[in-house]
């Protein structure tokens, strides 16, 4: 089972493209756990938790979360407001890692 889990390290996605409207990014391809290298792990499912902060009428901020799913390691995140600061949050996953994290 273990070698069928990908390693849980620190994963980072890398910015191609930004404009007014959307970021396409390239994400990291998983790095399987150690002395698994010779197995081919489970497809990648990957989870971007996209955040960001709107005005509200009484100049109070809010803050917003959406999140994005692939299996695709190059992916746009499309729909976005001009002028507004975005943070994404990556997770990865597997069919294999979920099993692991449900209680039985």
């Amino acid at each position: 089972m273990i070698c069928l889990t990908l390693n849980m390290k620190d994963y980072h996605a890398e910015n191609v493209t930004t404009t007014a409207n959307s970021i396409v990014v390239n994400l990291p391809e998983p790095v399987p756990n150690g002395g698994c290298e010779k197995y081919n792990l489970a497809t990648t499912i990957y989870t971007i938790s996209v955040s960001y902060l709107t005005c509200l009428d009484n100049d109070l901020n809010k803050l917003k979360e959406f999140n994005e799913q692939t299996y695709k390691r190059h992916y746009k995140i499309q729909n976005l407001t001009p002028f507004t600061e975005y943070t994404l949050k990556l997770t990865l996953s597997n069919f294999y890692v979920e099993k692991l994290s449900m209680d039985l």
